[in-house]
């Protein structure tokens, strides 16, 4: 009897039990009402009205008295109300979610404001109090589902836990208190990673890693001001922007580009001169230092993505514009940022090549290269830099590249395929004969001088191939169809050599047949050569007796009838 009532007891505390899966409703919520766009004034709106039709609906209304003369008297949701619900068979979830869309109205409207705090610094203090509201909600929330132990399930309970250390987390991590925000970051990082683990649901899981791979960039950047990593500031911000790349965090992409300008601060305030060709040469402005730090920085690693080679690009135009305003555009500081401009829009010619596949697409993009290159050949160096060696080794540097560019060029003609083959082999010759000089010269850059041995083998293979098939369709002009009757008769190619299958078909043409009419000359035209020559009688005196008659002779002639 004590087994049966065990089970009974244990089937009563399943029904009883109930599961709030907060984080997916969450997830769902904010993707459907204006989270998927960036809009957190739209989602506030939403839970504000779901908020109102929920306390309507379970008569927790916290105003009383007239539309126009209300007083509010707040009503709280507590454990009585939930587990009275539960036990009158009704729908416990609906009071779990007051508290739940109460603190993600705080949190949308403290995103909101955090937005908008950058043009209005003032409203960085009402963000702060909304997001204090929002851990208070956050931990009534938690506080309803642990009270009770057969109230809710575990999931349930962690899930609760692990949303209010998050919302903790953000607080604290929003008003510079690293070491709390890390600790309450980490407990929900723990826990959203056992659940990962337990949860056999792929679409739930999918939501918990999700959340974990937000978590970790906050996580780090608090151990960088902690003081855990010894890093450096600028390396720590190219990791974190490399992890952070697709995740929409307002508050640590504010806290990200604050330290950045820190960083560029202090590197600037450091470099006052930078010494270019064998000289060395003063920096006053600070927009020029920044900009040249910049360069610094990703000049050292390869530019992931063509966003940071236009921002560079335009930043330098305005440093080169600045130093024209200022009648400084004759200086060695003007031409070396003229240099770095020409740099720069070679490198993003390039990105745009190593993206493109069509050889009829590289043509353009090669000689907008050469042009590059040759701009940087013109450039008065000797004018303002004294060191001829270092010149020199630059100018070799910039013919070596645009030797092997003029390869690439002469590769990309030959493969367009609207050429004819001789004109092809031509270009894969010359081709050739460039990679040839580039190997030959000295060059420093590895990467695109395997890229030129490459290139060597590709055009002396494709020059094969385009001599086979050119002899390939030569061969197919003169052969003849065995099948083919022919119907010149053989009077008219008594040159061509008859194949045995010709004269053994049967059908053979050997002169037309009726022969063809031609054309042939008509009979001479004789021309009276005579004529010329003849002398006929003088008509003047007729022509006189009709002009002396008159109007008499023409009435007379009239009347008589003559």
């Amino acid at each position: 009897m004590s087994n049966v009532k065990e089970g009974e007891d244990k089937d009563e505390n399943k029904e009883n039990t109930v599961t709030f899966e907060v984080l997916q409703l969450i997830k769902e919520a904010q993707s459907q009402h204006g989270l998927k766009h960036g809009d957190y004034h739209r989602y506030r709106g939403y839970c504000s009205r779901r908020l109102r039709r929920l306390r309507k609906s379970l008569g927790i209304i916290q105003s009383s008295g007239t539309r126009h003369r209300s007083t509010f008297a707040m009503k709280k949701i507590t454990n009585d109300m939930v587990v009275g619900s539960l036990k009158a068979k009704k729908d416990p979830i609906r009071y779990l979610y007051i508290p739940l869309m109460s603190a993600e109205r705080c949190w949308s409207y403290a995103m909101a404001l955090k937005q908008e705090a950058n043009t209005e610094p003032r409203k960085r203090f009402h963000l702060i109090r909304k997001l204090r509201k929002a851990v208070i909600y956050g931990q009534e929330l938690e506080k309803l589902t642990n009270q009770e132990p057969n109230f809710c399930d575990a999931k349930t309970k962690l899930e609760t836990q692990a949303y209010s250390a998050y919302l903790s987390g953000l607080y604290y991590f929003e008003t510079e208190q690293w070491a709390k925000a890390s600790e309450y970051l980490k407990k929900a990082q723990a826990i959203y990673v056992k659940l990962c683990g337990v949860v056999v649901d792929d679409e739930t899981s999918v939501w918990y890693q999700q959340k974990v791979d937000e978590l970790k960039p906050t996580l780090r950047y608090c151990a960088f001001n902690i003081g855990e990593q010894g890093i450096k500031a600028q390396d720590f911000i190219d990791t974190l922007k490399l992890e952070s790349n697709d995740i929409e965090d307002e508050l640590l992409s504010s806290k990200l580009d604050q330290l950045i300008l820190q960083t560029r601060e202090r590197q600037s305030a450091t470099l006052s001169e930078v010494t270019w060709l064998g000289k060395t040469f003063a920096i006053k402005q600070e927009k020029i230092r920044s900009f040249l730090i910049t360069y610094q920085e990703y000049n050292s690693v390869d530019f992931k993505t063509m966003n940071k080679l236009e921002k560079l690009l335009f930043e330098c135009r305005d440093c080169i514009q600045l130093l024209r305003d200022a009648n400084q555009d004759k200086t060695p500081l003007h031409c070396y940022l003229l240099y770095l401009r020409l740099d720069l829009t070679h490198r993003r010619n390039l990105f745009l090549i190593n993206n493109i596949d069509n050889p009829s697409d590289l043509i353009r993009p090669y000689e907008v290269l050469l042009g590059t290159l040759n701009d940087m050949k013109t450039l008065p160096l000797r004018q303002y830099f004294n060191s001829e060696d270092d010149i020199e080794e630059l100018l070799n540097e910039i013919n070596n590249r645009s030797i092997a560019f003029k390869a690439l060029r002469c590769y990309s003609i030959a493969k367009v395929g609207k050429i004819d083959w001789k004109q092809a082999i031509a270009l894969l010759n010359k081709s050739s004969q460039y990679c040839s000089e580039y190997l030959e010269s000295d060059h420093k850059d590895e990467a695109l001088k395997q890229q030129i041995k490459e290139l060597q083998a590709k055009a002396n293979s494709e020059k094969f191939n385009i001599y086979a098939n050119s002899l390939i369709k030569d061969t197919e002009a003169v052969k003849v169809d065995k099948n083919q009757k022919v119907k010149t008769p053989v009077i008219e190619r008594l040159d061509t050599y008859l194949p045995e299958t010709e004269v053994t078909s049967g059908y053979i043409i050997m002169a037309h047949f009726p022969p063809q009419f031609r054309p042939i000359p008509n009979k001479p035209l004789f021309f009276d050569i005579a004529h010329n020559h003849l002398k006929f009688p003088s008509l003047e005196t007729e022509i006189a007796n009709q002009k002396s008659s008159g109007l008499t002779g023409l009435v007379k002639g009239w009347l008589w009838r003559k």
